[in-house]
């Protein structure tokens, strides 16, 4: 029987890193205390750790010379960062959002070379990208697609890596249509099925 990935949606926002956050971690963590209270008497090990601040470093991505961290209202947080563990299921999400003064083409050919080192680059935003998997990565089945995500119009989503271990670059026009808005997120599962 295989899992279904309980944390594959539609879209991943990194426009909202604490409210996807607070969502998930709050789900994840009842599943983690219903394990944790079934099989705290055979040695079973969970954890969870939230940080306010992802670098981008944490999230596994350069930072677009000269962008600054940027948030829509002042009450939320730039980046934010979520681990959970417990047996052999792991789930780390790491996302930031920054601005840039540049526009966003040249944002953009600056991350499509930063993810070619993670492997292909799907731009979900191009109609051949959508639902077009890449080689299946040492004869497994934890192939990057996009699916249905694509980007708010006028913008891009970028992605390269596995299903479970996954990049993702959210390119917005900035506030009044100046620079760009930039999503960092990285994304890993361990001990769930693609």
């Amino acid at each position: 029987m295989t899992r279904s990935n309980p944390f594959r949606s539609s879209r991943i926002s990194a426009f909202r890193p604490l409210r996807l956050l607070a969502v998930v971690g709050a789900s994840i963590l009842s599943l983690a205390l219903v394990g944790t209270t079934l099989a705290w008497a055979e040695g079973f090990k969970a954890g969870l750790s939230f940080d306010e601040a992802a670098t981008p470093a944490d999230i596994g991505l350069p930072l677009y010379p000269g962008a600054k961290p940027w948030t829509e209202k002042n009450d939320e947080k730039d980046s934010a960062q979520i681990r959970l563990w417990g047996g052999s299921f792991g789930f780390t999400l790491a996302a930031g959002q920054f601005l840039s003064s540049d526009p966003l083409d040249r944002v953009a050919a600056f991350y499509r070379e930063a993810l070619a080192k993670k492997g292909t680059v799907l731009d979900c935003g191009q109609p051949g990208q959508v639902d077009t998997p890449l080689p299946k990565a040492s004869g497994s089945d934890d192939v990057l697609r996009c699916k249905t995500d694509k980007p708010k119009p006028g913008g891009r989503l970028l992605k390269a890596g596995l299903s479970s271990h996954q990049f993702q670059v959210s390119l917005e026009p900035g506030p009044d249509g100046k620079g760009t808005r930039i999503g960092l997120v990285r994304l890993e599962l361990k001990g769930v099925a693609p």
